[in-house]
């Protein structure tokens, strides 16, 4: 069987670009929702919407929502991990901090996953995937160095920055917890119930912002936002990152969420003003050589009995 990843550009890349488009974007437009809705809030309504949609989409694609009880207490702890702490530690982060850092930071995710895997004995780094860690974090510091806003401790940049670091590192953690779900079930479904399952909890944090938050106040481009963040950012470019993994494979998939950092850091420049300087486009560049250096040295710990 001929090798999916191998296949000629099609419509699922042009998926995948818009995917990695939508995304990009998402992180400007957050911003400036954020500028009418309390962080907590906007997440609690944009979460809420994703979660409808994830679950609806799972029914129209003919799957049921049925679990054995030890796989629901692992999507339980997936909910709490990948949704819950990740969700709040984002819209948290990047309250505090500009668009481009927030998807910088975000962008050595793969990295994390990595190094995890190597932590739990599930995968090893080759020389060229502990090169690839080293420049990523390398990257990662220009990026925090080069921001134009307080960088010392307590300086709203650097702490937005952190925060965001600390939800890339569990968004790391959800990914790899999620493998051994993912062999039973679909990522369309597993997404669906971990969801659902994180977000009691979300919206129990976001309580006392909503009951203060002027809904009423809120400006045509604060429900943009959120209708944005909810249908495209967290439903249609989900959808697309499945079609991406089903018809050309994971690695190629993967291979456009690079993309997604540099287009927030573009959306940040241009439409929010935010500073692009040579050491945040370095960091950048870094972040992203790191990453591809990473999924090229990455190797099973064993080898498949297969």
């Amino acid at each position: 069987m001929a090798d999916p990843t191998q296949r000629t550009f099609g419509l699922v890349d042009l998926a995948l670009l818009a995917m990695a488009a939508i995304w990009g974007a998402n992180f400007g437009i957050i911003k400036i929702a954020l500028e009418t809705v309390s962080p907590l809030a906007f997440n609690a309504v944009r979460f809420t919407a994703a979660t409808a949609i994830v679950l609806l989409a799972t029914r129209i694609a003919g799957q049921d929502w049925r679990v054995d009880r030890h796989d629901a207490r692992q999507l339980v702890i997936l909910g709490l991990v990948g949704n819950t702490v990740y969700q709040l530690l984002f819209i948290s982060g990047i309250a505090h901090t500009t668009a481009g850092n927030s998807a910088l930071m975000l962008g050595g995710t793969p990295v994390y996953v990595s190094l995890i895997g190597v932590a739990t004995g599930m995968e090893r780094l080759r020389w060229r995937g502990w090169l690839g860690c080293l420049m990523a974090f390398g990257g990662i510091i220009l990026i925090v160095v080069g921001s134009n806003q307080a960088v010392e401790v307590g300086g709203e940049s650097l702490f937005g920055s952190l925060l965001v670091l600390c939800g890339a590192v569990a968004w790391a953690v959800y990914t790899v917890l999620s493998r051994s779900l993912l062999r039973r079930h679909s990522s369309l479904k597993v997404t669906g119930l971990s969801m659902l399952a994180g977000m009691p909890a979300l919206l129990l944090a976001a309580v006392p912002q909503c009951r203060t938050q002027n809904w009423a106040a809120v400006p045509w481009q604060g429900w943009l936002g959120l209708a944005y963040s909810a249908v495209l950012a967290l439903g249609v470019a989900y959808v697309a990152w499945n079609a991406g993994v089903k018809v050309v494979g994971s690695a190629r998939t993967a291979i456009y969420s690079n993309l997604t950092p540099v287009i927030a850091m573009i959306v940040g420049w241009l439409w929010l003003g935010e500073h692009l300087g040579w050491l945040k486009i370095a960091g950048a560049a870094i972040i992203v050589a790191g990453v591809f250096l990473t999924r090229q040295g990455v190797a099973p710990a064993t080898r498949s009995t297969t």
